[in-house]
């Protein structure tokens, strides 16, 4: 790790960043899963515990982009005292962070590129961000929402069932959820 990452990360967080292969083996899963070229790119990533003002502060901050990092939820904390999990990846964009951890694979192989493209199509109708992922979820801030939120939320639905969960029963739902919270968590089904 290079001197101006680990410098970066002490101003979030007190935490020591562990290697990603290592946040994975901690999580039963094995770098072997990992396709060419992500594997390698893996290596070069770390996990670091935050609280979660910290993890939305990390999250944010143009400064890891600008060492060629993005940064992205893995594990959120589970009260507000908690730690959760970032990573902070050497991704080209947001959207790498789908196939760096391979999100969807344990469903089909295709997912994870199924996946990256749906989002990049979204992007012609909103400035969205994923502000983290995991193995069958991802999770998305919109800066910018479509002018007929209801369309887009279907098309959301068509491509995730999983979107609908707890009070979002339907597309106006989630329209509504879309237009009050600016954030969904897509979570992918076997």
């Amino acid at each position: 790790m290079s001197s101006n990452l680990n410098e970066l990360i002490k101003k979030y967080t007190a935490s020591e960043p562990i290697d990603f292969p290592s946040y994975l083996k901690q999580k039963k899963r094995e770098l072997a899963d990992y396709p060419m070229p992500v594997k390698e790119d893996v290596k070069k990533g770390y996990v670091v515990a935050a609280n979660a003002e910290m993890m939305e502060r990390m999250l944010y901050a143009k400064s890891f982009r600008q060492l060629g990092y993005e940064t992205f939820i893995v594990e959120k904390p589970r009260g507000e005292a908690d730690l959760g999990f970032i990573a902070i990846a050497p991704l080209n964009n947001d959207l790498e962070a789908i196939l760096w951890l391979q999100t969807g694979l344990d469903f089909d192989p295709a997912w994870p590129i199924e996946i990256v493209k749906a989002l990049a199509l979204w992007r012609d109708y909103c400035n969205l961000h994923i502000i983290g992922a995991g193995l069958s979820w991802v999770e998305i801030d919109f800066e910018t929402l479509p002018n007929n939120v209801e369309s887009f939320a279907n098309i959301i639905i068509n491509f995730c069932e999983g979107v609908l969960s707890g009070p979002i029963r339907n597309a106006h739902d989630l329209a509504e959820h879309l237009q009050n919270e600016r954030t969904i968590t897509l979570r992918f089904k076997g």
